[in-house]
């Protein structure tokens, strides 16, 4: 395959990727017409349709330098973008924590039984409560030196279902997996279970924490492929997750978060030595793009 063949098959395949995220945000034009003003609307519509890159001679790496973004939490363009820019946020300050050499790293996923389109809001609601009474116990309070949780919400459509959860990084001393303060995962469920007032509940996913956990809650707090499938099942989202917050930070990640906003941890950062030699624009039309 000669190198013009090459360059033009990852041309296609940026574009693909694209032109595939562009549809889906033509999707939610649709389905939220009724939940924004004309403005707001309009301006959904033409998220995106002009995104300037600077490639490399692989066209491997790309830079985005210029686009225009609705910023809408539901925009699978735009929720794309945030989940890189807040997983490079979270790998940055992993990497300050672990120069420190002083702490360790656990995830964990708090969930409980799925719900109803009708009480999906309402469970929510309980969530927050619920986890304000599980970082309030003792047990939780004497390793906790900060957290950041995330909401996720996934959609069952066989069982017409919709199950929230949290996501959860925790910082702890270095010391804790062999320190008498150690939790197990029984003591885990048992610690949810009381916290969430739910003795149905029958698991807590409680790991040690890794890069890809990091990745893994800066991802979306909802799949498009879910809330994408009808306007009932949009409405459920869009009304349960209307001015609610997604991702929280606490204590020491709350701090490193201003850092990194600042600017204070941009020395961390990987310099970038990738020389740029091509401008790749993308322009978006309804019938077709180019």
């Amino acid at each position: 395959m000669t190198n013009n063949s090459i360059k033009k098959e990852k041309i296609e395949d940026f574009l693909k990727f694209n032109n595939k995220k562009k549809k889906k945000n033509i999707k939610l034009a649709d389905v939220i017409k009724d939940k924004v003003g004309d403005t707001m609307l309009e301006i959904i519509q033409n998220c995106s349709t002009f995104m300037m890159f600077y490639a490399d001679v692989t066209l491997e790496k790309r830079k985005l330098m210029m686009a225009n973004s609705c910023k809408n939490r539901f925009c699978p363009m735009c929720a794309y973008r945030k989940a890189r820019k807040d997983g490079l946020k979270h790998m940055i300050m992993m990497k300050k924590l672990i120069a420190d050499n002083q702490f360790g790293f656990l995830f964990l996923t708090l969930t409980a039984p799925s719900v109803s389109g009708e009480e999906l809001e309402n469970e929510i609601k309980d969530y927050v409560s619920s986890f304000k009474r599980f970082t309030n116990l003792k047990e939780f309070q004497k390793i906790n030196l900060g957290y950041i949780r995330k909401l996720e919400i996934t959609y069952n459509s066989e069982k017409n279902t919709y199950h929230p959860h949290y996501h959860l990084i925790l910082c702890v001393n270095k010391n804790y997996f062999t320190s008498r303060d150690y939790i197990k995962q029984k003591k885990w469920l048992e610690m949810w279970k009381i916290a969430k007032r739910d003795m149905t509940i029958t698991q807590v996913d409680v790991r040690k924490a890794d890069k890809n956990s990091f990745l893994e809650i800066a991802k979306y707090a909802a799949k498009d492929s879910d809330y994408l499938q009808s306007q009932d099942v949009f409405n459920v989202f869009y009304d349960s997750l209307k001015g609610k917050q997604v991702i929280t930070y606490n204590n020491i990640f709350k701090e490193l978060a201003k850092q990194y906003d600042n600017g204070e941890l941009d020395y961390l950062k990987d310099i970038d030595k990738t020389k740029y030699v091509y401008r790749v624009i993308y322009k978006w039309y309804q019938n077709h793009y180019e």
